[in-house]
Formats: C-alpha cells, structure tokens, sequence
C-alpha cells in the first residue's frame, strides 16, 4: 500500500489559482522530496502548463484566465474528476485541497476505493464569501463530505471555530498557509545588497478581483481621501477577475486615473518588486482563510491594512504588524491608509514586525504538521 500515490484532487493548481493553489503544490513539492509518491489532479490554463517533478493530470484547459473561477467550471472538473477514477487504480490517501469541489468528489471516490480522505479548508468553501458564513445548503454539503473524511486541515483558527458552528467535525486542526520561500529569498538578498526601500510610493492590492476580496472598497475609500483635500497617495491593483472592467469603469468615474491603476497579475520576480515599492499591503476582503499575499508582503517588511473579519483577522496583529478597520467600510479603510501614509517610522516598525512574526511559515514547517497528524502516511 506504501508505494500507491497519494492521489491530490484540486480545481486549481499553478499556474492557475492563487494562494490556496499555491500552498499546494509546495507541499506537494515538499512532501514529494520526503519520498511520499503523489499524483495531482486538476484543471489548467490554455497555454502551456510549468512543469512538476511529481505527475499532474490537467483533467481540462478551458480556464481563459488563471484566476477564472465559475460553477460550470467546478463542474467540469468534477465530471471529469469520476471520469477518470474509472480509468485508475486504486489510491493510497485522498488529499483534497478545499471542501468544495474537490472535497465533494474526493468523499464519492474514498468511498467508491475504501480509503482515507484528507481535506484541506482555504476559506470560500466554508464561508462562501460572507461574513457571517456559508448559507445553508453549502452548511449541509460541508457535513456530507466531513461526514467520510479522515481529516480536516483549517488554516486559521477562525476558519475552524466557524466551520465548528455547521456541525460536527470528526477530526481537525490547523494546518496554516505560508509564503512561497523565493519571497524570504528574495527580500533577504535585497538586504544583503542594502537594497533602497525607503522610497515607497504606493498602496498595494494583489490578488483576485471579485466580490469576496472587495477591491471596490479600495475605490470607494480613495474617492472619500480625495474628496477631504489631502492629497491622495497612488494605488496599484493587481489581478484578475470579474471585477476587472467594473473597477476600470469605476476608476474613471470617480476620477481616479491620475492615482489608480488596475494592472494584469505578474510573476513572483516581478511581484517581489511591487511589494519593495508598497507603503502597505490592502487586504479588503469580506471573507478569508488566510490570505498568503500577507505573507508574501511581510518578507519585504510591508505591514497590512486588512479588514476585521475571519481570517484576515489571524493575520494581523492591529497595531504591530499592520490595522484593521471595520469590514466594508470605506471611510475607515481611508482613516487607515491616511495614517499609515503619513508616518514612515511607523510603517517601518510594523513591516519588521510582520517580517519576525511569519519567519517561521515554511512549506517544510507544514509537511511535518501534516504528516505528524496522519500515521498512515508515514
């Protein structure tokens, strides 16, 4: 049984996806240097997929863009997932990176095979975007698929106590995300060659443009700083999504386009240049697990200003390594970002603070914590 693969079922997996996809496949990456045989499989972009060392099955390519992400798209995957289950033996473990798809059908195929399911909780298939938590039909697929699971992996404290509130959970806890270690590589070579970060121009968003991330809000706050007579300090978006042409439209009329730009993703080389230049990272979400663009940022010392609600939460201590201000309120998001904008030394001891507090998260950190709350694998 040893020497079947863990089979690891995911909708998204670089290069599509964001951070959920991205704490992935480094552990993967780790868990294959560990010599635990893994298979993945996932969906895919329509251009040439990066290469891995261990085997990815792209079950399809029709995402047109990395961070696309739609029902009829989880369903094609998870179509497509049962599809191939009939062509293939039996797994050792199922590892399922989020409840919903992949924990549903990850649940149907442990059954079908008779063996353990392992889940792994990133935020939106348990809150579903809100606040105040999923609605009550996604609140019952949650107990179908807890209901066969081995394991349940949360990454934050307040994703688990609100996933507790749904209903029993057989077994769980906290298997945290973390930052991709080129970012700690990269910052630590910038200080060694006392790279000049002391001219930052700019706030920062970096991730996907939709309504649970809610750079809207992002808009809606600058338009209230402009409106005060200070002057407004430049704001750069970076993403994709639904959202892309909304916020374009906004931007416009709100008459932004002298301060904001709304900019396609890029690569962590480049990403690594953007955070150098950020006064702060903005974190607006009305939802998260635990948002990994955090994380990233904290390695070059930028602090966060992210909303009080679960997840983001966990990732900030308010005052020390970054503020909070109140979920979806503009005004505040303004208050904050004026602040921060305004005293250097401020945001420099929070950035270092931020950079001590998440040294410590490395996707070998994760292995062992996996690996330690599941004997069957060792």
């Amino acid at each position: 049984m040893k020497d079947k693969p863990l089979l690891v079922l995911s909708h998204e997996f670089p290069p599509a996806g964001g951070g959920a996809g991205r704490n992935l496949a480094l552990l993967c990456e780790e868990l294959y240097r560990r010599n635990i045989p893994l298979e993945v499989w996932t969906t895919g972009l329509k251009e040439e997929d990066a290469g891995f060392p261990f085997r990815v099955r792209r079950l399809s390519k029709g995402r047109k863009h990395r961070f696309e992400t739609n029902f009829p798209k989880m369903a094609q995957f998870l179509i497509r997932t049962l599809a191939q289950a009939t062509l293939s033996s039996r797994p050792r473990a199922i590892f399922s990176n989020m409840a919903l798809p992949a924990g549903l059908v990850g649940g149907l195929l442990a059954s079908y095979w008779q063996v353990p399911h392992i889940i792994w909780h990133h935020g939106s298939d348990v809150h579903a975007g809100m606040p105040k938590g999923a609605g009550i039909i996604q609140r019952v697929l949650l107990r179908l698929v807890w209901r066969g699971s081995e394991h349940a992996f949360f990454v934050s404290e307040s994703l688990m106590q609100m996933a507790a509130g749904y209903g029993e959970i057989p077994s769980a806890s906290i298997l945290p995300s973390f930052p991709d270690p080129r970012y700690a590589q990269t910052a630590a070579r910038m200080k060694s060659e006392k790279t000049d970060s002391h001219g930052r121009k700019y706030f920062l968003f970096a991730g996907r443009f939709e309504p649970v991330k809610n750079p809207m809000l992002i808009l809606e706050a600058a338009a209230l700083w402009k409106s005060g007579g200070e002057e407004l300090r430049p704001i750069r978006l970076v993403g994709q999504g639904s959202l892309s042409g909304e916020l374009r439209k906004k931007v416009k009329d709100l008459g932004l386009e002298p301060f904001v730009s709304i900019e396609d993703p890029v690569s962590p080389e480049a990403m690594s240049d953007l955070f150098l230049g950020a006064y702060a990272l903005l974190a607006p979400s009305r939802a998260e697990g635990l948002y990994t663009t955090i994380l990233e940022a904290a390695a070059f010392g930028v602090p966060v200003i992210g909303s009080r609600t679960v997840g983001i939460q966990d990732a900030i201590e308010s005052g020390i390594t970054g503020a909070h201000f109140q979920e979806n309120s503009p005004e505040e998001l303004a208050k904050a970002m004026i602040r921060l904008s305004s005293d250097e030394n401020v945001r420099k001891e929070m950035g270092e603070a931020a950079a001590r507090k998440n040294t410590g998260l490395t996707p070998a950190q994760a292995a062992d914590v996996f690996l330690a709350s599941l004997d069957f694998l060792r």
